[in-house]
């Protein structure tokens, strides 16, 4: 709403909330998914529909692509048609399955969960080069922009590097390009949520704020 001003307007209207309105601050890439689906969805039904339409399919879509990532992560170790079947079933059987990946359930969760499979895809590479790091590294910095829950797998990853580092020196490229990666994206989602004149100076999210993890 509002042109290009109203492009930072995080209030979801019309709800029945104690202040006429709700924020949700770092939940952008999901509404960008969520908007993509929508332009799939048939024209002739209204919007409401369409975007009804659009929260329903999205979550089972990422969970399929969960199972894709931890099949990846299975098979760069047992590389064979067998991963694929204990990756559906890690999915079957796990909790989340039910409250993320249902259809018309769509949460910021599910997202996070289904970007967590990608980093341990990457993080299973046997040769983790610097592409491979700058990728997991970019995941993870999108998981921090969705939400500061990340922020405690993330400084898992980056524990798990370090120590590593200390049996084989050679992987100290893999924790830098890891770190710059989640750096770029978390800063990208910075300016991307708030105006660049004040994003270096407004503190959001409680007493946790995107400017403090970038």
């Amino acid at each position: 709403t509002g042109g290009f001003s109203g492009f930072f307007d995080h209030t979801v209207r019309n709800v029945n909330a104690p202040w006429g309105g709700v924020g949700t601050p770092w939940t952008r890439p999901l509404d960008i998914l969520l908007s993509l689906f929508y332009l799939f969805t048939p024209h002739n039904l209204s919007m409401t529909v369409r975007l009804m339409l659009s929260a329903t399919w999205l979550p089972p879509c990422i969970g399929l692509c969960a199972i894709a990532f931890l099949t990846l992560a299975i098979r760069r170790h047992f590389n064979n048609l067998h991963a694929l079947g204990f990756a559906a079933l890690l999915i079957l059987f796990s909790p989340d399955t039910f409250y993320y990946f249902t259809p018309g359930d769509s949460d910021h969760h599910g997202l996070l969960s289904m970007l967590w499979c990608g980093v341990l895809a990457m993080l299973m590479k046997r040769d983790y080069d610097r592409v491979t790091a700058l990728v997991a590294g970019m995941l993870l910095g999108l998981m921090i922009w969705i939400s500061p829950e990340a922020l405690i797998l993330t400084a898992a990853v980056y524990a798990l590097l370090g120590l590593l580092i200390f049996w084989q020196a050679r992987r100290a490229p893999g924790l830098a390009y890891t770190a710059l990666g989640a750096a770029i994206v978390a800063s990208i989602g910075l300016f991307v949520e708030m105006p660049p004149h004040d994003a270096l100076t407004r503190l959001t999210y409680d007493s946790l704020s995107i400017v403090h993890v970038v």
